[in-house]
């Protein structure tokens, strides 16, 4: 994303002035995924290149040309001066945007060390046809910086979900543990009802036989007697 002629602010949001106080406020700040910010310059004077393509005269040609050299190191000294990435860390590099391309070719063809020396000072020198190509790359680098959050974001939630799902299989395997439990202390509490000389249903039942008083509405339920008497018949379980 980009702003147009904002304000510079740090960390803390507030505003940064330079060594005289004054409001540093750029034509352009790119900012990066990763929070840098990239700043656009587009003030340069490009006078004398108008004299140069309506000069006829070689000489007219040659001190155009001359001038827009100087006026174009001295943007960039002015540039240099401002020192942006001294004001916060997330300040890279200044883009010096020559928005005429004729300019900008003649320059560069002119000077073969200009560029070189404008990227020692942290200025990027641009021209139309690569801003469009800078500003493309960052916006590619926003699209792949969204990709790997959302792959980030994929990560954790599988995680989150594996973690749930063995989880899931503790309290299953906690469930089987202690259905197999009570499965065992009911089959201890039928083998006490109906197993050996002294259960409990045969001595209710003599007891029953030998004439007690009871409730005759209270009796065993014979399908639980016969659901007792018919597990006592099932075959073993073969090993």
């Amino acid at each position: 994303q980009y702003f147009k002629q904002a304000t510079l602010r740090d960390e803390s949001g507030d505003v940064i002035k330079n060594a005289e106080g004054k409001i540093m406020r750029p034509d352009i700040i790119v900012e990066y995924p990763d929070k840098r910010k990239v700043i656009i310059d587009s003030k340069v004077s490009l006078t004398s290149y108008v004299e140069l393509t309506s000069a006829v005269e070689q000489t007219d040609q040659e001190r155009a040309l001359k001038k827009l050299m100087i006026s174009i190191r001295k943007h960039i000294e002015e540039l240099s001066d401002k020192k942006y990435p001294e004001y916060g860390s997330e300040l890279d590099f200044v883009m010096m945007f020559i928005p005429v391309e004729g300019a900008y070719i003649a320059a560069l063809q002119t000077d073969h060390n200009l560029w070189a020396d404008a990227y020692k000072k942290n200025v990027l020198l641009i021209g139309p046809t690569n801003i469009i190509a800078a500003l493309r790359i960052i916006a590619d680098m926003w699209e792949k910086d969204k990709q790997s959050k959302n792959a980030e974001e994929i990560a954790k939630r599988g995680g989150y979900l594996y973690e749930k799902f063995v989880g899931f299989i503790k309290s299953l395997e906690d469930v089987g543990s202690h259905l197999d439990k009570s499965k065992k202390s009911y089959d201890k509490a039928i083998s006490q009802l109906s197993d050996g000389q002294g259960n409990l249903i045969k001595q209710a039942d003599d007891l029953k036989n030998l004439g007690i008083k009871y409730n005759r509405s209270k009796q065993v339920s014979s399908k639980f007697v016969n659901s007792i008497d018919d597990s006592k018949n099932l075959p073993e379980n073969e090993e």
